[in-house]
């Protein structure tokens, strides 16, 4: 820990159990974290905190649940059964149950390969309509899906407000969650910032000449905080208006680009949607209709 933590562990020792409880939730780690507060509740020195560890622990069991339920209702998925992931289309080839991790085996609709996903690597989005059927016998859902969309490793604080919103509405008490997303939001900023001082380590980042499936060129900035800003050529402007399409606003387009556990990219800006997989310097990937998208690296 650094001093900052230091300080704050001294005015508050269940900061440092936190700490490590996030960690866990972070990657769906709930046994370990239920273990975690289990040892706190026998620490003399955090007799003080019994509410809030029984509190906690009370959220964490949810989404045990809520994990449980997902894995449930996967397994119920028929073969080419169709399912979003990301705003990528695939369909159901089977589902693999394996000691260390159940996998959804998927047929790629963009790059028309199969694909595996492990469930527990799938977005919380994705986690959430899997277990819709299931959510309303979670007790105080709002205040568990808030947690879990919140504290994930991908977190979505904006909706994660809005799930706690909606339980204090029906009179939970989410003060101290409110205060952690805060506080969560405030480090993973500095995290984000320092990553893009280093320049990222992933090897997508750099400047990307990219045609897209509708054979127009476009410059890509693909940076290391997973945005993604585009410029617009003037010879794909001429094209643009040779074919009486909509011109894009002045400036530099926005985007995002992310990558899944299987290596494939997806590289979003405006209404164009590429998934690609990087091969040396070059990118190859489908669009959403079947039409094959390229990139090659630009020299700096």
């Amino acid at each position: 820990m650094g001093a900052e933590d230091d300080r704050q562990s001294a005015k508050d020792p269940y900061q440092v159990v936190w700490t490590s409880v996030s960690d866990v939730v972070a990657r769906r780690e709930y046994g370990s974290a239920l273990s975690i507060l289990e040892t706190a509740s026998e620490e003399p020195d955090l007799r003080a905190y019994g509410r809030q560890i029984t509190a906690d622990r009370n959220v964490i069991t949810g989404l045990q649940t809520l994990q449980a339920f997902v894995v449930q209702e996967a397994a119920k998925l028929e073969e080419g059964a169709p399912i979003e992931i990301s705003g990528a289309d695939y369909s159901i080839i089977r589902y693999d149950r394996d000691p260390q991790k159940d996998e959804l085996v998927l047929l790629s609709k963009a790059l028309r390969k199969e694909i595996r996903k492990p469930i527990s690597k799938l977005p919380t989005g994705t986690w959430i309509k899997l277990a819709q059927p299931r959510l309303a016998s979670i007790d105080n859902s709002p205040l568990i899906l808030g947690v879990f969309v919140g504290f994930d490793q991908a977190s979505d604080a904006k909706l994660a407000r809005k799930y706690f919103n909606e339980a204090s509405t029906s009179g939970q008490d989410v003060k101290v969650w409110l205060t952690r997303l805060s506080d969560l939001e405030t480090t993973r900023k500095a995290e984000e910032m320092g990553a893009a001082k280093r320049g990222g380590d992933d090897p997508i980042v750099g400047k990307w000449s990219m045609r897209a499936p509708n054979g127009l060129l476009f410059n890509t900035h693909l940076k290391a905080d997973g945005t993604v800003a585009v410029t617009i050529p003037p010879g794909t402007l001429v094209e643009l208006r040779k074919r009486k399409m909509p011109l894009p606003p002045p400036g530099n387009l926005k985007g995002n680009w992310t990558r899944d556990d299987n290596g494939l990219y997806r590289v979003t800006w405006g209404p164009i949607t590429i998934e690609a997989l990087l091969i040396g310097d070059r990118l190859r990937g489908r669009g959403p209709a079947g039409k094959v998208g390229h990139g090659i690296r630009m020299v700096d």
